[in-house]
């Protein structure tokens, strides 16, 4: 028995087991919104006083939320939510070292564990923002739930499997058509392609183009929500645009050669050729600034849909360098870094190619003069110790972390991550609103995490916050819409943007500890992509004509009007707008 082959084996499972515990966000900012989706669809009398929640357009285009309604999934639970990314990110990652083994190494068990392991970390590689990892960041949202399916239809479909691959690829993009519809095309696509696979099998196909017909409905009966060209490519440079055209271009080339994989070279057409025409067809829209929204342009989505051959390209990479009998131990190791080091930055860029140069260098000196560095050194041994040690430094800042366990607000919601970060008086003060009648309610509370560095990524950016576990725990209607909330009503979307705006201003207001104006709010910026709102009147007016209250700690109370009413709940006060508490 090899102690060393064992040992570096249990280190990469290890491996594997911390990357999906430290990746649970659950429902962190901004997420967090999704847990009044789920409410609302679980229950359609929710909050009758919120006029955005009984809009259709609050769901979006997803079957997620009819099925949560029809099942009732308690996905608001931290604890199934734990349970469910737990064992869908065990199930979706021995799948992954499973078929990379069967069809990338030879049955090379190190290799494919190796491979899976550093796949974990395919993070922003090709284009910016990217997560090209098996494992989903938010797997109890319509999201995450459909990039599991995704990954799970790409590794059946690596595997023959052409039914589970079809099946996969239909629930991913019903769960979330935004930059799914890619890889529910790219589904029947490599079932037409593939000759290693019997002639019947391109019938599964009918089940994805199916569900993409269906989406494409759904989508198309939304109101336009002005996402252009430039919008699905927002936050790209010309140097992630050529990274990815690249990368497909040399999966094209792989494709090409005759003694190849055909399943392989399929999955490498198909992902790569519906990757440059979306990507052509968005860059063409981004110079036509005048065309008007298009919905269907939403499901496109180049950054989300590249996830799929991200993941294919560096992992086939990764694992042709892993089972090379030709590279070195420090050879490979210095490809593996290269690898993992490369995003769409220059100095990133740069860092990666002379690493790769290096390795090259270094083969070629072995392979002319006789005389290696390294070439009995182990990758195993020197970089899964180093990825180790990557995860948990990345623990409390990119991936989850104990210290982020809202104990407080688990005791009172069963939610610990939703990044509350609220007191227990706080609690109180808002559990005791729930004997009242509904009416809409803005809670601002001190965010206790604000000024500590190891929460700043998992709780609400502000030091004064507000959160949708107020509205829950007060059994009151939020004043405010849904992030990209659309609805066929023009009026009810400019609201929702008056409202966000009015909010936004009044926090603003109350943190500079300036008390509330009698003159008109004027014009609000709510972001550098979002167009400015005018408020032609003041917020107490404009508060007062929606007939809502604000809970505010105590040292706030003083900042509002003397004249409107008001009403102590342990060490909040709630202050009436056009209602009396």
């Amino acid at each position: 028995m090899n102690r060393s082959s064992d040992l570096g084996r249990i280190l990469m499972i290890g491996g594997l087991c911390l990357f999906v515990a430290f990746t649970y966000f659950g429902f962190a900012p901004p997420y967090h919104h999704v847990f009044e989706l789920l409410a609302k669809a679980r229950d359609p009398n929710l909050f009758p006083a919120d006029p955005f929640l009984n809009d259709p357009g609050a769901f979006g285009p997803s079957l997620f939320y009819p099925l949560v309604r029809l099942i009732g999934l308690p996905l608001g639970n931290d604890i199934f939510g734990l349970t469910l990314h737990l064992t869908a990110g065990a199930l979706i990652l021995s799948a992954a070292v499973v078929v990379v083994r069967r069809r990338l190494t030879g049955g090379d068990d190190a290799a494919a564990l190796l491979t899976v392991l550093i796949g974990c970390f395919f993070s922003a590689k090709l284009l910016a923002g990217v997560h090209a990892a098996p494992i989903p960041l938010h797997a109890p949202t319509p999201e995450g739930i459909a990039h599991l399916f995704g990954m799970a239809a790409l590794l059946a479909g690596l595997d023959r499997r052409p039914a589970l691959a079809a099946l996969a690829a239909a629930l991913c993009v019903t769960a979330s058509p935004e930059g799914n519809i890619l890889i529910a095309l790219a589904a029947p696509l490599w079932l037409a392609l593939d000759r290693s696979l019997p002639r019947y099998s391109v019938l599964w196909g009918l089940l994805p183009l199916g569900a993409v017909a269906l989406m494409l409905r759904v989508v198309a009966a939304l109101p336009p929500q002005g996402f252009g060209g430039g919008v699905a490519m927002a936050g790209q440079t010309p140097l992630a645009a050529i990274l990815l055209i690249l990368a497909c271009v040399w999966v094209i080339r792989q494709g090409r050669k005759p003694d190849g994989d055909p399943t392989l070279r399929a999955w490498f057409w198909v992902l790569a050729g519906l990757t440059l025409v979306a990507g052509t067809v968005l860059l063409v829209l981004s110079f036509i600034p005048s065309l008007p929204p298009i919905p269907l342009v939403s499901v496109l989505s180049l950054p989300l849909a590249s996830a799929y051959p991200t993941w294919l390209i560096l992992t086939v990479a990764v694992a042709r360098i892993a089972v090379s009998t030709r590279l070195a131990g420090l050879e490979k190791l210095l490809l593996f870094t290269a690898l993992l080091v490369l995003t769409p930055s220059p100095v990133a860029v740069g860092f990666a190619v002379a690493l790769a140069l290096f390795a090259r260098f270094l083969l070629l000196v072995r392979e002319k003069l006789g005389c290696g560095i390294g070439v009995r050194l182990a990758p195993a041994s020197t970089l899964v110790p180093v990825l180790l040690l990557m995860l948990l430094v990345r623990s409390g800042t990119e991936l989850a972390s104990p210290v982020w366990i809202d104990r407080i607000a688990f005791g009172h919601s069963s939610r610990w991550s939703a990044g509350v970060f609220a007191n227990e008086s706080t609690w109180a003060a808002w559990e005791a609103l729930a004997p009242l009648p509904d009416f809409p309610l803005v809670a601002l509370y001190d965010n206790l995490a604000y000024q500590v560095v190891d929460l700043k990524a998992a709780a609400l950016p502000g030091a004064l916050e507000v959160h949708s576990a107020a509205n829950f725990a007060a059994g009151k209607s939020p004043f405010l819409a849904p992030p990209r909330f659309v609805s066929a009503d023009p009026d009810l979307e400019r609201e929702a943007a008056l409202r966000e705006a009015v909010i936004v201003e009044l926090v603003h207001t109350l943190g500079r500890g300036e008390s509330l104006s009698s003159e008109p709010v004027g014009l609000v910026r709510l972001g550098n992509d979002r167009p400015v709102i005018n408020i032609p009147v003041s917020l107490e007016t404009f508060l007062s004509q929606r007939r809502m209250a604000v809970l505010v700690p105590p040292g706030l109370a003083r900042l509002f009007p003397a004249a409107l009413p008001r009403r102590a709940f342990g060490e909040q006060v709630l202050i009436g707008f056009g209602i009396v508490p």
